[in-house]
């Protein structure tokens, strides 16, 4: 059983680690956004439709943030081999430069800071958000959908 305060302190530590990931894309010079497109693309989701799935965010707003990162010099986009209507971001050799700077800090902060659980706290962790993106899952799958 929790208590109301858990749940609250939930709440805040989880947002509180959003402000941390969003300020830190923010302090690259980019929009968390435009940040979070560069990192897809550094680890290899690079059609326009799959980074917009992958950040849960609509095609347009993955569109505007490339038109940006293009007029950056961080992107370039092609069409993709055998699909005439979808789009791949392309790093350029000024956003590969980006992704190793900013995307690699990123990376490394947050195995430094997992590490910083040990062994035990850091597979605690691992499980209990895994319990909890299911049960939160099985609870929005199974919720009626808002009046209108």
């Amino acid at each position: 059983m929790r208590t109301e305060d858990s749940f609250a302190r939930f709440r805040e530590t989880f947002d509180g680690l959003d402000d941390v990931y969003t300020r830190f894309a923010r302090r690259s010079g980019i929009s968390d956004t435009e940040f979070w497109l560069m990192e897809s693309v550094s680890i290899g989701v690079v059609r326009q439709r799959d980074i917009a799935e992958r950040l849960a965010t609509s095609r347009q707003t993955i569109n505007s943030a490339c038109s940006h990162l293009v007029t950056l010099g961080y992107v370039s986009l092609s069409a993709v081999p055998g699909d005439g209507r979808s789009k791949q971001v392309v790093l350029t050799p000024e956003g590969e430069a980006f992704a190793r700077r900013n995307v690699g800090a990123m990376h490394r902060a947050e195995e430094r800071a997992f590490d910083e659980l040990g062994a035990d706290g850091s597979h605690e962790l691992v499980l209990l958000l895994d319990r909890f993106r299911d049960a939160l899952a099985r609870e929005i799958g199974s919720a009626s959908a808002p009046p209108h």
